[in-house]
């Protein structure tokens, strides 16, 4: 959930006419499904298929429809080479990079200082060596200009401060029913993270309406 409002949120930030449409497939690895919902949002009139599997089966489906005539972009996940799978229309890929974290818990573990009990929260680092999330982006799709708006935007969300840990969600923030849920130049705070089982405006079903939380979301609607 937090993903795909985050998601949602940038893309506004960019363009507040779009919409993010989801499209569940409840696994992380399921071929055929992962297809199939590539295929439908892109019958349904998406521009950009972002995946978020761990597998490219959808960007690489979604690479096999672009046409010249009907051009599609697409968004990997989870490893930094996902745009090999569809180099024509892959503009970035977000990924993981559980190193850091885990070298992080392991020393607390070492030192006697690690709190099992805490969920630990990880922020983008300028190193993307040191990062255990970062993005890579198309050096053959995306303009240097627009690289180099991301460079800066990279920055901002790794600067050491708490603005910055949550300028993703930072108010204020309207749920796609018009209700607000982060009050102007407020943050959420962990427990706010945790329990979002709501979508912030803009993100919608495959009907156009409203998307609708699934029953399987735990935190507070």
């Amino acid at each position: 959930m937090r993903h795909i409002n985050a998601f949602t949120r940038g893309v506004r930030s960019v363009n507040p006419d779009a919409e993010v449409v989801v499209r569940w497939v409840f696994a992380w690895f399921d071929p055929e499904e992962e297809a199939a919902a590539a295929n439908e949002l892109i019958d349904a009139g998406v521009d950009i298929v972002f995946a978020h599997t761990d597998t490219t089966i959808a960007i690489e489906t979604a690479n096999a429809r672009s046409t010249v005539e009907r051009p599609l972009f697409t968004i990997g996940y989870d490893n930094p080479d996902s745009c090999s799978f569809a180099e024509e229309t892959c503009i970035a890929s977000a990924y993981w990079n559980w190193g850091p974290l885990v070298t992080r818990l392991l020393q607390e573990m070492e030192a006697g200082t690690w709190r099992p009990d805490l969920q630990p929260w990880e922020q983008m680092r300028a190193d993307p060596s040191h990062s255990t999330v970062y993005l890579d982006v198309s050096d053959r799709n995306v303009p240097s200009a627009v690289r180099v708006e991301i460079e800066g935007l990279v920055a901002d969300l790794s600067a050491d401060t708490d603005r910055a840990r949550y300028l993703p969600f930072l108010g204020p923030v309207v749920d796609n029913t018009g209700a607000a849920r982060i009050a102007d130049g407020a943050t959420p705070t962990d427990e706010d993270l945790l329990q979002m089982c709501w979508f912030v405006d803009g993100v919608v079903d495959l009907d156009g309406r409203p998307a609708v939380v699934p029953s399987g979301c735990v935190g507070v609607r």
